[in-house]
């Protein structure tokens, strides 16, 4: 369930492209990329300033961001594409991409569980 809410975030900037919205929805999406990211893998991110301070966590929130920001541009890039080249715009609200990929997150958290160590066994074993 969590791979296919995951498709769901993926879907929204894709059809936003298809749709022909226009590229002023970005900010959007990547700050619901970003929100994704937040909920689903906490651990990537600092936990207080004095660990923002630090160069290492800077580089890496700052990667994050950047590769968030670079996969929202092709997938809409992507749908456009597609919308080209078969004379294809479906007429879409233009909330219902952006509820679409916003809806994945807590479809996606609901369906999460957690991964077994490494050795497969349990944190009691």
């Amino acid at each position: 369930m969590a791979r296919l809410a995951t498709g769901l975030l993926y879907v929204g900037p894709l059809l936003a492209g298809l749709a022909g919205q226009g590229w002023a929805l970005m900010p959007l999406f990547l700050g619901i990329f970003l929100l994704s990211s937040v909920i689903m893998q906490p651990d990537m991110w600092p936990r207080s300033r004095a660990d923002l301070a630090r160069s290492e966590a800077a580089v890496a929130l700052a990667s994050l961001v950047a590769t968030q920001a670079l996969l929202v541009v092709v997938l809409f890039a992507f749908g456009r594409g597609i919308g080209g080249l078969m004379a294809f715009q479906p007429a879409l609200p233009v909330y219902l991409p952006a509820a679409l990929s916003l809806a994945s997150v807590p479809l996606a958290r609901l369906g999460w569980r957690p991964e077994a160590p490494v050795g497969g066994q349990g944190a009691g074993d």
